[in-house]
């Protein structure tokens, strides 16, 4: 297996990989070298680049943990490695994010440049062989065409650009970079960071998810879900008044919720505030006429005494 690597190394060394033929092409303008030499450095074990590599990108976001104490939650044994579901789950465990990043070597890095490191997947062999690996980008040089990655035993692993296009590609350009919940790249879509909101919620991390959730709406003020969670996870944290702030911005919408109308009634007539449930209730029946999701708030409200 350690020639038939090599063969694969030399024989993807020796052909131009696209898009690092177009990134030396034009890449004026564009630092470099970069390298981030404060990033961890956990070497690797049997069976755990993965765990070594989420270990340390981990560790750059200010998370200390070791790969010891991940590796129960991210390695499979029947696969002997680790799937990219589970990094990302464990992730979010941490209170963390992983977030992946456009496919091309540009994208990467540009996040090095930004002071990310790239967690990425290759095939360190052939296709009909593959030696799947997760390793971290840290670094390049666009002078001597390098990458500089945490990998395996190296902590400084050089590459050459070509070989790092060639066996990420496989991977279909499989990479992600960790932040802290109130912080989102630029290259992020409304949609995706809807997802991770999600995901965090139902994962019981409602303070991440809400951080989120308020760094979404700063960038897309009009996200009516993004502020519908912002309002439910605020108030589940036990800040009410800004929930319900939250929700009452939301009723005048153009494309009004039946959720807000059902959430700012329940929380209203929590607070003892029944006219005011009431009126928001009418509201909604007006929108809404037959729904049975508001019959729940109807019956409280009937319930309860003036």
């Amino acid at each position: 297996m350690r020639l038939l690597c090599v063969l694969a190394a030399l024989l993807l060394a020796a052909c131009a990989a696209p898009q690092t033929r177009a990134l030396m092409e034009s890449h004026a303008g564009r630092p470099s070298p970069v390298e981030l030499t404060s990033v961890p450095f956990f070497p690797q074990t049997e069976h755990q680049c993965g765990p070594s590599a989420l270990a340390t990108v981990l560790g750059d976001s200010g998370i200390a943990v070791n790969p010891e104490a991940l590796t129960p939650q991210v390695y499979l044994p029947g696969r002997e490695g680790s799937l990219a579901i589970e990094l990302i789950a464990a992730t979010r465990r941490y209170e963390r994010v992983a977030w992946r990043i456009p496919p091309t070597i540009s994208a990467a890095l540009a996040e090095i440049a930004s002071g990310k490191p790239v967690l990425f997947l290759q095939n360190r062999s052939f296709a009909f062989a593959p030696l799947w690996h997760y390793a971290v980008l840290v670094g390049y040089d666009l002078e001597r065409r390098e990458v500089i990655l945490r990998s395996g035993p190296l902590a400084r692993e050089i590459m050459s650009l070509d070989t790092f296009e060639h066996t990420w590609a496989r991977s279909d350009y499989w990479a992600v970079v960790v932040t802290k919940p109130d912080e989102l790249p630029d290259f992020v879509s409304e949609n995706e960071a809807m997802q991770q909101g999600l995901a965090l919620e139902k994962g019981q991390h409602l303070n991440s998810a809400h951080q989120l959730y308020a760094r979404m709406v700063q960038r897309w003020p009009d996200d009516d879900p993004a502020r519908f969670g912002l309002a439910n996870t605020a108030y589940a944290l036990g800040y009410g008044a800004s929930a319900e702030a939250q929700w009452r911005q939301l009723l005048d919408s153009p494309k009004p919720l039946l959720p807000v109308f059902y959430n700012l009634g329940q929380y209203l007539l929590e607070q003892g505030r029944r006219s005011e449930a009431k009126a928001i209730l009418q509201r909604a029946r007006t929108l809404w006429p037959v729904d049975r999701r508001l019959d729940p708030l109807e019956n409280d409200l009937q319930n309860q005494r003036p």
